[in-house]
């Protein structure tokens, strides 16, 4: 039988192999070469990296933190917690494509037209919707089964987190999607700064929980709510501060 050790190397495994056929793949039709970047090249890319990785240590100490805080309520709630985190992962990949979709084409559409790039998010946005939407509903009846556990205690608590991660996986989407707009238009510090602001309050939730006990479902409440959070935000900073129109503006100043 398949033990933990062997599932954590075939998985490590499958990544090994998967990245170096992409990266063969790349090199055998000159999209890259195995030679060094000079540093002009190295000092930009390292630069929108750093910022994007400070986005990305700030949800993931979110998360962490929200995980630390479910293990004090209880083994049940841990492992309640852990599997539907466990779904939240796996369902987000099914929001990749809007947000992969922001990234590669809406520097080329905002420098056309502010009015296409407008279009173009409204699709995107659209788009993600109605994945959430999918999602919402898909995420209720796959959390009511026992594929995850047969244990009913964590099954109890479970039907009482569901609801509150079937808004999660939906508002989600949404803002994964926006996200993805963001970075496209090199809006990337906006993120990284919203991000590590987020985490400070939702850590400062999560001191809360694990201070007055007030279970995963209450923790969840907020979890789904940090996703609105950076709904709002988002849709504030596109709302004031006129993103669209000064990207392409700058971006036509380039050309010029």
């Amino acid at each position: 039988s398949m033990n933990l050790a062997n599932v954590a190397f075939a998985t490590t495994s499958g990544q090994v192999v998967g990245a170096a056929c992409f990266l063969w793949g790349l090199h055998s039709r000159s999209l890259i070469g195995f030679q060094m970047p000079q540093w002009t090249y190295g000092k930009k890319v390292l630069s929108h990296v750093s910022v994007l990785l400070a986005g990305a240590i700030a949800r993931m100490t979110t998360y962490n933190g929200m995980t630390a805080a479910a293990v004090t309520f209880g083994i049940e709630s841990a492992a309640a917690h852990k599997i539907a985190f466990e779904a939240y992962w796996f369902l987000s990949f099914l929001t990749e494509p809007s947000f992969t979709a922001g990234n590669v084409l809406m520097a080329n559409v905002v420098s056309v037209s502010v009015k296409k790039a407008r279009q173009m998010c409204l699709v995107l946005v659209g788009f993600a919707a109605l994945i959430g939407v999918f999602l919402l509903f898909g995420t209720n009846v796959w959390m009511s089964t026992t594929l995850f556990t047969s244990d009913q205690a964590v099954l109890s608590v479970l039907a009482l987190i569901a609801p509150w991660l079937a808004c999660k996986v939906f508002f989600s989407s949404i803002v994964y999607s926006i996200e993805g707009v963001i970075i496209g238009l090199g809006r990337e510090r906006y993120l990284a700064s919203i991000h590590v602001m987020n985490c400070g309050i939702m850590l400062a939730w999560g001191a809360f929980a694990t201070k007055y006990a007030v279970g995963v479902s209450a923790l969840w409440s907020v979890m789904a709510g940090y996703q609105v959070l950076r709904l709002v935000e988002h849709s504030i900073y596109f709302a004031t501060q006129k993103v669209l129109v000064k990207e392409h503006a700058r971006m036509n100043e380039k050309v010029v």
